[in-house]
């Protein structure tokens, strides 16, 4: 659900929707107060936006929206008119008006980017990447809040659905408003940028994540720098000053930045705290950064770019980086007996590397234990990307590596095959994860440093309950 605080009459909300007919009664709703996608989160003033998934569609919970409260309802025209005699139904029994869409998920966003439309005092800043964007949303999300009203888009919601739901989310007395934007698809970023039009924009990075459905790195590099196409004439977009395409990224138009320890204004260099985070030294200042990683320090140059590009003073600056606090399942670190970086939100190759080298820095009198879940939607390249895994796991500094997942087959034999280091780490493939539970169990021990890292869809933080009664 999305709440609008200010509650907005059905005209307005609807000026930019293309609508088919009205069906109902046509003073069911006079103003709307928030948009849901979920009908168990409708009640009175609710706008229901039914959506067609893959293993549920929406639409088969519009009379549990209309019981909930919800007096107005987007519907698409083909399922309208299939089932016309139960909508029939519905208006004489809730008193409720059907907004007849060619597409309700079209709809959806026509609402949004008609709303950000209509903010024109509001600093939008887009962030993309194939790693570490949403930190980096974060990072400049704590500075943004130190400075001024700042609406950020909560946690990942970046995707078709998710993106049109955070900027209808978006308050009139906000300043600026951060989206992450994240991609899957081929023009996917057509619809994501056009909605929400930022005026400053970063992409992170162009690594292998979604590289299944895009097909190779170029194309996500290509289809990642739509983000510039609507920047503000006085602003700029960035990208990192290493990234393998920094020069195919420039070519999206004049104001393309780098940032980095290189071109960063007036960054002085960090200091490494492992388990602690950082110390960046910027404009004369010791920052203490609390995020872990060298990784998190490049995302926080990033942040400070961006915020330097759009005004933002030196002390939100300051006060932003050391605020900022890790989401769950992104780099967090869980001290106790067992101390855990739960890191399991997402993955793909070139973060396992990062968590791994990280993992590596540590001067630690514990044992260095990694479980590696799968990494998804590889696609032709998912074989070689766990070999790859399975090759730096053998060179790490780790004393015991679970591998876990079907594809993590192929890392498991990588390693295997590599062995021979000075550290040699013990090897264990797991395809179950009840017997995962168990052999963890049995194998940890107080004193134990455990990375947790793997494809969101593999849920290894389904591991803490296990972790936290083995100490």
């Amino acid at each position: 659900m999305v709440e609008i605080t200010r509650s907005i009459p059905v005209a307005e909300l609807l000026s930019g929707v293309t609508l088919d007919s009205r069906e109902g009664n046509p003073e069911a709703l006079c103003r709307v107060t928030d948009v849901c996608v979920d009908s168990r989160n409708c009640s009175e003033g609710s706008l229901f936006v039914p959506l067609p998934g893959d293993t549920a569609d929406g639409h088969f919970f519009i009379e549990h929206a209309l019981k909930k409260g919800s007096a107005l309802c987007f519907v698409n025209r083909q399922f309208f008119h299939k089932h016309k005699e139960k909508f029939f139904e519905f208006q004489k029994k809730y008193s409720a008006l059907f907004l007849v869409v060619p597409d309700s998920l079209t709809a959806l966003q026509d609402l949004a980017r008609e709303r950000m439309r209509r903010m024109a005092n509001l600093c939008v800043i887009g962030i993309t990447g194939s790693n570490g964007k949403t930190t980096t949303k974060e990072i400049l999300g704590s500075i943004l809040k130190s400075y001024d009203s700042t609406a950020i888009n909560p946690g990942n919601l970046n995707s078709d659905i998710g993106l049109p739901m955070a900027a209808l989310a978006v308050e009139d007395s906000h300043r600026f408003a951060i989206f992450e934007l994240g991609i899957n698809r081929p023009s996917e970023m057509d619809i994501l940028v056009d909605i929400i039009r930022p005026h400053a924009a970063a992409i992170t990075n162009i690594g292998n994540a979604h590289i299944g459905p895009l097909g190779s790195r170029r194309a996500i590099a290509e289809e990642k720098r739509k983000i510039f196409r609507f920047l503000a004439p006085e602003h700029a977009g960035y990208i990192f000053e290493k990234d393998d395409f920094v020069d195919f990224l420039q070519e999206a138009g004049e104001g393309i930045k780098t940032y980095g320890p290189a071109s960063t204004p007036d960054y002085e260099g960090f200091q490494d705290l492992g388990l602690e985070g950082s110390i960046i030294n910027w404009r004369g200042h010791a920052i203490a950064f609390p995020l872990i990683g060298s990784y998190n320090v490049i995302n926080a140059l990033c942040a400070i770019s961006l915020a330097l590009e759009i005004g933002v003073s030196d002390d939100a600056i300051i006060d932003g980086l050391q605020k900022v606090r890790p989401l769950f399942g992104r780099g967090m670190v869980l001290e106790g007996g067992i101390t855990v970086i739960q890191d399991c939100y997402n993955a793909n190759s070139d973060s396992m590397f990062q968590a791994i080298e990280f993992v590596d820095s540590l001067s630690l009198t514990g044992r260095k234990i990694l479980i590696l879940g799968s990494m998804k939607e590889l696609g032709a390249d998912t074989y070689i990307e766990h070999r790859h895994v399975g090759f730096r796991a053998a060179d790490s500094t780790a004393d015991i590596v679970f591998f876990f997942g079907e594809e993590s087959a192929a890392a498991y034999d990588a390693a295997q095959e590599n062995r021979g280091g000075a550290q040699e780490p013990e090897f264990y493939l797991l395809l179950d994860f009840c017997e995962l539970k168990k052999v963890v169990s049995d194998t940890v021990r107080n004193g134990d440093l455990v990375l947790l890292k793997g494809s969101r869809s593999v849920e290894l933080e389904r591991l803490m309950d296990t972790l936290k009664k083995s100490v």
